[in-house]
């Protein structure tokens, strides 16, 4: 190149006032990769660096990058920075002069020279003071230069590393890139707050579940705490009967008094009657004394003392009365004794036979369960186990799923690269199209691919070539997208003249909607044949890092592949690697014309008028097309097959595990139900027999005291000698009155 400066850009129209912080000002380049010395001055606001392939844009890349203290690794072109010098110059050095946000600028200086041992050692300088390289990056860090951030330095070789962010890292780095430190501590606090409210979630269910447990125990000590209440009430009714037994025992007595009375008042009556018939005997008495009133002086004296004798009787009658009510009572009461002594039997009689049988049934109780404490205390036990167990693994199935449902996310992601690997043809179909701005290069394929199904042609019609082409890798495909041109990409390929007529004629109509012409090259040579190299063999050339030749870097139909050799001469292109000597091997061997190695394309030109004039050129290797390179390489999609394999057995396992824990979970909560159910029912069991048996006690307690009573009562027959006593008292009494 002319040892003349190279100025590029119009900065120096702008103040410097314009610039934002961190903007760069102004780039000076000295030997550096394809540059002698190389001036660009960028505007303040969007700037663009256009030019053909090889002319040195990517160099202006490469010198921000290791100008401003980034690694080598970060434009992955070569591991040591001396690679960077140009071909042939001891050293080189960047001055990149950027707006500091303060009155002057900042001035950064590199300076990069060979070393026999480390390989490159580099110089550095901040505005004209030595320095070191920790010193621009704490630099480029105040300045928020993120060199090691995609969204704000994207070199070439990392825009498929950019494609491949997730959105969450894209967020991140956009944050980063912004330069205010407190999104990226926000987002960082809002990712932890959202872990902390996951787990709070979980919790959260977790004592969910348990207050659902405990209402289901309380509802069923509930029910316990109903029937202990009712037993209380029962034994309340009971205390209540027993002492109502006096108060009913009360009113036997009394209702056998009462009649006792009436037997009296009916005694009374009968009393009454016989009264009346005695003063109805007494009047023929009367009449007697009627007959008697002529004798009336004669017995005048008689009457007189029978007056007297009648006042006498009238004083005597009242106690007659008593004597004979006391008489009829003793009497009465003497019948009533055998009757008394009768019920009285008969009362003792049922009450033996009541306490008798209550004892029978007492005794025939059965006894209580053994052991039934203690399996009580063994099957809630177990019950605490299980249901330790069954939280744990509730919890680990809870935990399963959430890195099931990340590791499906997961499945989903590769599922969909490898799908999109699968469709490397539709890929470059689109490619061509947005290249040819129209979708006609699609129609003409669809037409091609019909009429090979449906044997439209005499012989197979293939194309377009970009459609044909496997590349193992990626670096080849490069150098075949470089050397081949566009025109060559978007050919059919026939082998017969009447096949390539019908296309011709096909594509011809402008009624088809073709918003273009296709190009049909017809083979007429053997597809079979092997390609020949006149030039030589790769492996004549591999003293000198000689590889390959690009017919052999590629896979496709013989047809295509000779076309392609034919049109773009692969057979005379030689492959090379990075410890491949090219200048050593183009001195050495003159036939030679085109070289291709993974940094520069060598291409050696002869003049038409003089076969000894010989022009070399070298061009850096972009790889910009990305009409190949840009697909995946069997390797990527062995590698990304084997991470889904891998992931998806840990997803079938993490299935198995989840199934395992949920079946464990429903066994223990049957078994819990179970155990549950069989300790109400023992609770049930001793407290029916306990309540029988208190009920039992209580009956023959009240029947024992009954029974007693009775037993204690005195004997009726006791008063007979009492009663006989008193009638033959009452008797002599009356007869002593008479």
């Amino acid at each position: 190149m002319s040892s003349n400066v190279l100025r590029f850009g119009g900065g120096g129209r702008h103040q410097y006032s314009d610039y934002g912080k961190g903007s760069v000002i102004r780039v000076e380049l000295h030997n550096f990769m394809t540059y002698k010395d190389a001036i660009l001055e960028p505007g303040p606001r969007l700037n663009l660096v256009l030019g053909p392939n090889g002319t040195g844009k990517s160099s202006f890349v490469c010198a921000l990058c290791l100008g401003l203290a980034g690694g080598t690794t970060l434009l992955a072109r070569a591991d040591n920075v001396k690679d960077f010098i140009r071909r042939g110059e001891d050293e080189g050095s960047v001055t990149i002069t950027l707006a500091s946000g303060e009155p002057r600028p900042l001035v950064v200086y590199r300076r990069i020279r060979t070393d026999a041992q480390s390989g490159g050692i580099s110089d550095w300088k901040l505005n004209g003071a030595t320095c070191a390289m920790k010193d621009v990056k704490q630099k480029m860090k105040d300045l928020n230069v993120q060199l090691d951030n995609l969204c704000q330095f994207l070199p070439q070789d990392k825009v498929v590393e950019f494609a491949k962010l997730s959105p969450v890292e894209m967020l991140r780095e956009t944050q980063k890139a912004i330069g205010d430190s407190r999104l990226a501590d926000l987002h960082k606090k809002l990712i932890d707050e959202n872990k902390l409210s996951n787990t709070s979630n979980r919790e959260r269910n977790s004592v969910a579940t348990e207050l659902h447990q405990q209402q289901d125990l309380n509802g069923r000590l509930q029910r316990d705490v109903e029937r202990f209440k009712n037993r209380e009430q029962l034994l309340a009714k009971v205390k209540l009967i027993e002492s109502k037994l006096p108060w009913i025992e009360y009113n036997d007595a009394m209702k056998e008094f009462t009649e006792v009375k009436d037997r009296r008042r009916q005694a009374d009556a009968c009393l009454e009657a016989r009264k009346k018939e005695f003063q109805e005997s007494q009047q023929p008495l009367g009449a007697k004394a009627e007959e008697l009133k002529v004798a009336n002086d004669a017995t005048k004296a008689l009457l007189q003392k029978l007056k007297r004798l009648d006042a006498q009787q009238a004083d005597l009658i009242p106690t007659a009365n008593s004597l004979t009510d006391s008489l009829e009572e003793a009497q009465k009461d003497l019948a009533g004794l055998d009757r008394k002594v009768q019920e009285q039997a008969a009362k003792v009689k049922r009450a033996e036979e009541e306490v008798a049988k209550t004892t029978a049934d007492l005794e025939n109780l059965p006894p209580p369960p053994q052991g039934v404490n203690e399996k009580k205390a063994d099957l809630q036990k177990q019950v605490r186990e299980l249901d330790q167990q069954t939280r744990s693994a509730d919890t680990s199935s809870r935990e399963l799923e959430d890195d099931q449902k990340q590791h499906k996310i997961q499945l989903d992601r590769i599922k969909g690269q490898l799908n999109e690997m699968d469709n490397i043809k539709g890929q470059r179909l689109t490619m061509l199209c947005r290249i040819l701005r129209g979708d006609g290069i699609k129609k003409a394929y669809d037409w091609v691919v019909n009429g090979n199904r449906t044997g439209l042609f005499r012989g197979m019609v293939y194309g377009p070539i970009l459609l044909e082409v496997q590349v193992q890798n990626k670096q080849h495909g490069i150098y075949l997208e470089e050397n081949c041109p566009l025109t060559l990409w978007q050919r059919f390929v026939t082998t017969y003249r009447e096949d390539q007529d019908l296309l011709v004629k096909e594509f011809a109509e402008k009624n088809k909607g073709y918003n273009f012409r296709p190009i049909v090259s017809n083979y007429q040579g053997n597809p079979q044949a092997v390609i020949t190299h006149p030039k030589g063999e790769a492996q004549q050339y591999a003293r000198y890092g000689i590889t390959h030749t690009l017919d052999q870097v590629f896979e496709a139909p013989p047809v295509v592949k000779h076309v392609m050799t034919d049109e773009a001469n692969l057979n005379e292109a030689y492959v090379g690697t990075r410890e491949t000597h090219p200048e050593e091997c183009l001195r050495d061997n003159p036939q030679l014309a085109n070289l291709w190695t993974p940094e520069s394309h060598y291409s050696v030109r002869t003049s038409m008028y003089n076969k000894d004039a010989r022009s070399q050129s070298v061009s850096q290797v972009s790889g910009n097309k990305n009409l190949i390179s840009g697909s995946a390489s069997s390797q990527e999609r062995d590698t990304l097959q084997q991470q889904y394999q891998e992931v998806l057995q840990i997803y079938n396992g993490m299935h198995q595990q989840i199934e395992q824990q949920r079946a464990t979970v429903h066994s223990n909560t049957a078994s819990m139900t179970d155990m549950r159910n069989e300790v109400s029912a023992m609770d049930r069991e001793v407290r029916t027999l306990n309540a029988r048996r208190l009920s039992l006690t209580t009956r023959l307690t009240g029947k024992r005291k009954v029974l007693d009573r009775l037993k204690d009562a005195p004997d009726p027959r006791a008063k007979a000698p009492e009663l006989h006593q008193k009638i033959q008292d009452t008797s002599k009494a009356i007869a002593k009155l008479v």
